[in-house]
């Protein structure tokens, strides 16, 4: 990755590693190591409708303007 900001381990942010270690309590997960092995990863992250969904609803609250192609 071209720059430090987009060079981040999950494991570096701390709400990250509390939702990782809340899943395991909750959860017969007994060892997550990384944010995408949590169960709800790939369909929250990965799932193009639920992308589509929550890039119209940051539009939405934040009225930021993206370049047509990414709709």
């Amino acid at each position: 990755m071209p720059t430090v900001k987009e060079n981040l381990c999950c494991q570096e942010v701390n709400k990250i590693i509390e939702e990782i270690q809340e899943e395991m309590k909750l959860t017969d997960v007994k060892e997550i190591k990384c944010i995408t092995q949590h169960p709800g990863f790939a369909s929250v992250c990965l799932d193009r409708h639920v992308l589509k969904t929550a890039y119209y609803s940051y539009r939405q609250d934040y009225g930021v303007n993206m370049p047509d192609n990414m709709e």
